[in-house]
């Protein structure tokens, strides 16, 4: 079966996630953030004691272009491209993230980067990515990589009054 999405459920499906932040020995997650509701004044500290000091990306390289609509499509090959990638950079043990859905039907894996806003944007996407989540050390942001992605939407996003 394909399931097919717009713009809209994609960003609604990113603003409704729960990050998963698993130890560097790969065991059960260490630390759950809804992105639905507005992070606690421990939150810093905590991602602080997960190797995470200060501000942060989480990027992934499942279903690219998910902003174009069409089906929802794993990568392949793009979470070891992803680590490569790092690598050549220096980071060679990154904490991984899992973003999970509301119901947690779908789950993509990815890794946080400890670099600023712009250079995680630009990783992002070289793998097709139309967005990355970024903690600037007080809250989480989704950042666009493309003209037609999000821009920078803070977290948990307020809906907007009707006109």
């Amino acid at each position: 079966m394909r399931l097919f999405v717009t713009a809209e459920r994609v960003l609604q499906a990113w603003m409704d996630t729960t990050l998963e932040f698993r130890r560097r020995d790969g065991g059960a997650a260490a630390l759950r953030v809804d992105l639905r509701r507005s992070p606690a004044a421990r939150l810093s500290r905590r991602l602080g004691d997960l190797g995470l000091p200060g501000p942060f990306a989480v990027v992934t390289a499942d279903n690219p272009g998910a902003l174009a609509g069409g089906a929802l499509r794993a990568a392949p090959g793009g979470g070891a491209r992803l680590r490569a990638l790092l690598a050549a950079r220096g980071i060679l043990d990154p904490v991984c993230v899992a973003g999970v859905s509301r119901d947690g039907a779908h789950r993509e894996e990815g890794l946080a980067v400890p670099w600023p806003e712009e250079e995680a944007v630009d990783l992002a996407a070289a793998l097709s990515q139309d967005g990355i989540y970024f903690w600037d050390g007080e809250r989480f942001f989704i950042v666009g990589t493309r003209p037609r992605g999000p821009g920078r939407l803070p977290l948990p996003a307020r809906k907007q009054p009707a006109r």
